[in-house]
C-alpha cells in the first residue's frame, strides 16, 4: 500500500464542469501536519478504517472506523495526525453546491453552520442508514448498471437529506437562506458566470465586470453568488486560481512556480503567496509536492 493514495471509483461532471460529482477511496499512511487541502467543492467523508486527528478551523477532531464528517468549502482544514503504524482510509462524496439544485435547502447543514454544529455526526437514529447508502454506492461504482449516473446522483441527495434529517432532530442543524427554493433563473446566471471565471481567470477580473456578464446588478450578483457558492466571490476566484496553478505545476514538469501562477492570474507574487499560505498553510513548493 503507497504511503497515500486517492483512488476516484467514480466522477460525473457536464462539459462546463458545474454539476460535479465524486466519489473516491483514499488511504493516508503519514503524518500530514500542517498541509491543507485546497477545496472549492462540498465533502461527506465516512472512514473505513483507522483513525486520525483532523483540524477544521480552530477545532480539532478525534475521527475514527465509522465516524462521518460533513465539510464545507469555507473552514480551513487538514489532517493533523495520521498514526503511522495503522494509518487511516476513507471514503467521500465531493460535489459542487450547484449540483444538488433545486434541492438548496440539503445544503444548509454545510452552508449556515452554527457554533453547536458537529463536523462528526452524532451516532443517533438514522446513523446506519447512512452507512447503508456509502456501501449501496460503492457497489454501484463497482458495477456496470443501466441509469448508473441517475442511480449515484439519487444517493447523493438521499445522504444529504439524511444528514439534514439528523441534525436536525439532535438540534444541530444550520437554518439559514439555503433552506428557501432559489428560482431557475438565479441558477442560470451563477451558472453562466462559473463558465465566466473558467474562460477568463487568467485575466484581470473585478466582481463588477463578471456581475455585468452575468447580467445582475452588483448587490443580487454577491448576495447570489455566496447563496449557492458557500464563499464569496472575491475568495472563490482566488481558490479558483491556485487550483489551477496547482493543475499546471502538476501536469507541466519544470514549470515555474510564480511564472504558472501569473499565468493564471495572479497578479503579484505576494498575492500568490498569501493565497498559498492562508488557504492551505503550505509553502507552494510542499503543495505541489503533495498533490
Amino acid at each position: 500500500m503507497p504511503d497515500h493514495f486517492v483512488h476516484k471509483l467514480y466522477e460525473n461532471t457536464s462539459a462546463d464542469g458545474l454539476q460535479y460529482i465524486c466519489f473516491s477511496d483514499q488511504k493516508v499512511a503519514y503524518n500530514f501536519r500542517g498541509r491543507s487541502s485546497l477545496f472549492l467543492y462540498l465533502k461527506v467523508v465516512l472512514i473505513t478504517e483507522g483513525e486520525a486527528e483532523w483540524q477544521i478551523d480552530d477545532t480539532l477532531t478525534h475521527v475514527e472506523r465509522g465516524d462521518i464528517i460533513i465539510l464545507n468549502n469555507r473552514e480551513r482544514r487538514y489532517l493533523a495526525s495520521v498514526p503511522l503504524k495503522t494509518g487511516m482510509r476513507m471514503e467521500f462524496f465531493t460535489f459542487s453546491p450547484l449540483t444538488v439544485y433545486p434541492h438548496t435547502k440539503l445544503l444548509s447543514v454545510f452552508m449556515s453552520r452554527e457554533k453547536a454544529f458537529p463536523r462528526k455526526l452524532p451516532r443517533t437514529d438514522g446513523y446506519t442508514e447512512l452507512l447503508d447508502i456509502f456501501r449501496d454506492v460503492r457497489e454501484e461504482c463497482e458495477a456496470d448498471r443501466y441509469l448508473k449516473d441517475e442511480t449515484i446522483y439519487g444517493k447523493l441527495v438521499l445522504l444529504l437529506a439524511k444528514i439534514a434529517r439528523i441534525c436536525s432532530t439532535c438540534g444541530c442543524g444550520g437554518n439559514g437562506h439555503q433552506g428557501n427554493t432559489i428560482p431557475l433563473g438565479y441558477y442560470q446566471n451563477i451558472s453562466r458566470t462559473l463558465v465566466f471565471i473558467n474562460d477568463h481567470y487568467s485575466e484581470r477580473l473585478s466582481e463588477a465586470t463578471v456581475a455585468q456578464a452575468s447580467g445582475m446588478p452588483l448587490s443580487s450578483f454577491s448576495r447570489l453568488f455566496s447563496s449557492f457558492l458557500g464563499i464569496s466571490f472575491s475568495e472563490y476566484l482566488r481558490r479558483f486560481r491556485l487550483q489551477k496553478t496547482i493543475e499546471l505545476l502538476t501536469w507541466k514538469t519544470g514549470q515555474n512556480i510564480l511564472s504558472a501562477a501569473m499565468d493564471c492570474g495572479f497578479g503579484s507574487s505576494s498575492g500568490f503567496y498569501k493565497a498559498v499560505k492562508e488557504l492551505t498553510g503550505s509553502t507552494p513548493s510542499e503543495l505541489v509536492r503533495y498533490q
